[in-house]
């Protein structure tokens, strides 16, 4: 959402308020609003509707979080069949006829696939076949990893992935840390 959502979203919340007996505080209101300001509006307009016919009490921001994007665990499912899907359209040549992994739906969804079997031509080989018992046992793996992998970027602020740093974003961000320091008088020791 952006500033000029402002009143929208106030609308939206004094209706969920009104709908559900509760008190809006300006407090409660701007708690709300930085849980959720990196959805648009019309996302969390359609999960208050949601909301409103299937809830009984005032959701809190992770209820309409789960009803704009869904549950851990309806992602984990999606995203699994999305590998699975992936793995049978591209298969282990990869995008690039030597492996290179395609475009995953998103950040977990390729850590989950690609740290599970340690990378795209391995998921490839190693994917067990459908029906399989081993086949349902990777499945469990892969949406408790990916559902990990969720639960951690959804607590990073967004925008933000849980992905590794280079060593030039290290060092800049050590070296900020420490000019922050030193403008404080706090020691630093060595960089």
């Amino acid at each position: 959402m952006t500033v000029a959502d402002r009143k929208a979203f106030a609308l939206l919340m004094a209706g969920l308020a009104e709908t559900f007996a509760e008190e809006l505080s300006d407090a409660r209101m701007a708690i709300y609003w930085g849980a959720l300001e990196h959805l648009d509006i019309e996302t969390v307009r359609a999960a208050a509707n949601t909301i409103v016919r299937t809830s009984t009490f005032f959701p809190r921001p992770a209820e309409i979080l789960n009803a704009a994007a869904g549950n851990v665990e309806d992602r984990a499912e999606m995203a699994w069949n999305a590998v699975v899907n992936l793995v049978r359209r591209v298969g282990y040549p990869g995008v690039d006829g030597r492996g290179k992994a395609p475009e995953f739906p998103d950040e977990a969804t390729r850590r989950a696939a690609l740290e599970l079997f340690g990378g795209w031509v391995a998921l490839c080989e190693q994917l067990p076949g459908a029906g399989s018992p081993a086949f349902i046992g990777t499945a469990k793996q892969f949406r408790a990893l990916y559902g990990a992998y969720a639960r951690r970027d959804a607590a990073l602020p967004p925008g933000e992935t849980g992905r590794e740093l280079s060593h030039g974003e290290s060092v800049a961000g050590l070296t900020h840390i420490k000019t922050a320091l030193d403008q404080r008088g706090l020691p630093t020791g060595k960089l």
